[in-house]
């Protein structure tokens, strides 16, 4: 049986300011929940899918925490 011919698509790298966007420099900016600088350097629906992945993050630390408040006394 014959394999389906394969075609190899290579995007440019984005690049802003004469440098070019990396997925490091993206990751870095996400750690530090740097959301405005990382607007301008990746597609709306990422931009919108890293938004909502940080506030997933920090709707769960919001439930540890209480749940672990509440475990101890603390409320």
């Amino acid at each position: 049986m014959p394999f389906p011919p394969i075609e190899l698509v290579e995007f440019p790298r984005t690049v802003i300011d004469g440098t070019a966007v990396s997925a490091s420099q993206v990751r870095k900016l996400l750690a530090k929940k740097d959301l405005a600088a990382i607007k301008p350097i990746v597609p709306p629906a990422t931009y919108q899918y890293l938004q909502e992945m940080l506030a997933a993050q920090a709707q769960s630390a919001s439930v540890r925490t209480t749940s672990s408040e509440l475990a101890i006394g603390e409320l």
